[in-house]
């Protein structure tokens, strides 16, 4: 019977371990700050303030990567009004060449150069999320000029050869 029992579980790791040999990804919502007030943002963006400090961040990422974890995607409310995101960005891409960091922006911030050049040198992926390409559309939900905000993001990204980042479309359909 131990025998018997021992086979399946054999026959079963055969199944699972492909699964956990790939790369392992964590998204870590750094501050539910926004600059923005989406109706059906679920962070309750500029409600509630809270974020981690750059202690936590980076001891997340030093204990998640003696786990396995590879890629780390960060994430709010904006990450990039996270008060020292970029020194984060930096300090984890020269201690973790190999990792991926990835970033979700809603693209509408004022991104100095220095920000924008730490984001290309360091970023594996961004993505800009927009609910449509249409700025009426979008203005509902985003704001005025979110559109032209995104395009500029996008065109200041691009201009440095920076070209891992997409847009994903959140459908607002009420309102």
């Amino acid at each position: 019977n131990k025998l018997h029992i021992c086979e399946d579980l054999e026959e079963k790791e055969k199944n699972v371990r492909p699964i956990l040999e790939r790369e392992k990804s964590l998204t870590i919502h750094i501050t539910n700050r926004c600059n923005l007030n989406c109706p059906y943002c679920y962070k309750d963006a500029n409600r509630n303030s809270k974020e981690l400090s750059k202690g936590d961040i980076l001891r997340i990422v030093e204990e998640a990567s003696q786990i396995g974890f590879c890629e780390f995607t960060f994430s709010g409310g904006e990450p990039t009004l996270h008060p020292d995101i970029f020194d984060i960005l930096e300090i984890l891409s020269e201690k973790y060449p190999e990792h991926k960091l990835n970033l979700i922006t809603n693209g509408t911030t004022d991104l100095s150069d220095y920000a924008i050049d730490v984001m290309v040198k360091t970023l594996f992926a961004i993505q800009i999320s927009v609910d449509s390409a249409d700025e009426e559309i979008n203005r509902k939900t985003r704001g005025i000029d979110s559109v032209q905000k995104i395009k500029v993001l996008s065109q200041r990204l691009a201009q440095r050869g920076y070209k891992k980042f997409y847009f994903a479309c959140v459908p607002y359909t009420s309102g």
